[in-house]
């Protein structure tokens, strides 16, 4: 995934949801693409910390997933999230959603 978006942008990499919420309050990205599926902490659990903290909450963010309950989708947009994107994933219409919430 990432190869299709560093042509266009600096591009940071974590492994887990922790080392992802670490890296944003670290480094202040302009928009963070995450997966709902992930080790140690999930993309919920990333969304609500990063949502419950003054210093990431205005971060955009685009959920990767094959979720597509109401429910969930609702509870992912609650916490903040910008943009869905449903795998397998389309590199340009990934870059697509990025570049409507980036200037």
């Amino acid at each position: 995934m990432l190869g299709w978006l560093r042509a266009d942008y600096d591009c940071l990499e974590a492994t887990n949801g922790a080392e992802g919420f670490r890296c944003a309050l670290e480094q202040a990205p302009d928009a963070i693409v995450t997966d709902l599926e992930m080790p140690v902490l999930d993309g919920v659990g990333l969304l609500r910390m990063l949502h419950a903290n003054p210093a990431s909450r205005a971060i955009p963010v685009v959920v990767i997933t094959t979720v597509t309950e109401v429910e969930q989708v609702n509870l992912c947009r609650s916490l903040g999230c910008a943009a869905f994107v449903l795998k397998p994933v389309e590199g340009a219409y990934l870059l697509a959603k990025l570049r409507q919430l980036l200037p």
